[in-house]
């Protein structure tokens, strides 16, 4: 797993449906205020910004939708690497940072 900030162009990503992707972009946002969500599990925690794409799974493993971290609730089940873990904590907030 690596920070967005280690990607570069030309790196290879894991799609949550197991594929291999090239990075054949990058776009990084300047310093500004943005809404960011810190999604909690029980084995950790990482913020992304609201409009974020996050997979989003069934109990069972399946990946059921993709949805923006901002309509994230507890309870719904996220991939953290290859595990399915449910969100425990979900929190919304305004900084100013690099995207």
């Amino acid at each position: 797993m690596l920070l967005v900030e280690q990607l570069e162009v030309g790196s290879q990503v894991l799609s949550v449906d197991g594929n291999t992707l090239s990075v054949v972009s990058r776009c990084p946002h300047i310093l500004d205020k943005y809404s960011i969500v810190e999604l909690v599990t029980r084995k950790g925690s990482f913020k992304v910004s609201a409009c974020h794409r996050i997979a989003v799974g069934a109990e069972n493993g399946a990946t059921t939708e993709v949805r923006s971290a901002g309509g994230l609730r507890r309870g719904d089940y996220v991939f953290i690497g290859t595990r399915l873990l449910p969100l425990t904590k979900v929190c919304i907030f305004e900084t100013r940072t690099e995207l």
